[in-house]
């Protein structure tokens, strides 16, 4: 791969933010680089690099590294990132891990009108979150349970 790719940066789950690295794990990670002026995103899994549009690598890796939970039915495991909230029919997502365009793009139909742009503390620390209104509760469940296979943390907290 050469000297081109010296200059890799790794998503960290933990700041949710790219960032310079010399070494990384390769079993599953994000990585972004640039071996032209356009930065490149990769998924590595199990050794093999996959290039990836960097909303969908966003979501992947989150939705890897996180808490697993039991759903229904035997052998039926749910990530639980603690990264999307949700309150009656508001849904706030992190303006850094944002939703792959399509997903978006449903929601934002649903709900008629573009997200606002809000930093809120919901994780004991402020983080800017774009925040969706007027999703059903019910599609809400089922799109992100049933078929991204995703828990959303319920919050009381008014979004």
């Amino acid at each position: 791969m050469g000297e081109i790719w010296l200059r890799e940066k790794v998503f960290r789950k933990e700041s949710l933010r790219f960032e310079l690295v010399n070494d990384y794990e390769k079993e599953y990670s994000l990585t972004e680089c640039r071996p032209s002026y356009i930065p490149e995103f990769a998924l590595w899994i199990n050794q093999s690099y996959y290039t990836i549009d960097k909303n969908w690598g966003k979501y992947l890796f989150i939705n890897n590294c996180s808490e697993k939970v039991k759903g229904y039915g035997q052998g039926n495991y749910f990530a639980r990132p603690v990264e999307i909230f949700c309150n009656a029919n508001n849904l706030a997502i992190p303006a850094s891990l944002p939703l792959p365009k399509l997903f978006s793009r449903i929601i934002l139909h649903l709900s008629g009108e573009a997200p606002d742009f809000r930093q809120m503390n919901l994780k004991g620390k402020n983080v800017w979150y774009n925040v969706y209104r007027n999703i059903p509760s019910l599609f809400t469940e089922n799109f992100f349970r049933f078929i991204l296979n995703m828990n959303i943390e319920t919050t009381t907290q008014v979004i």
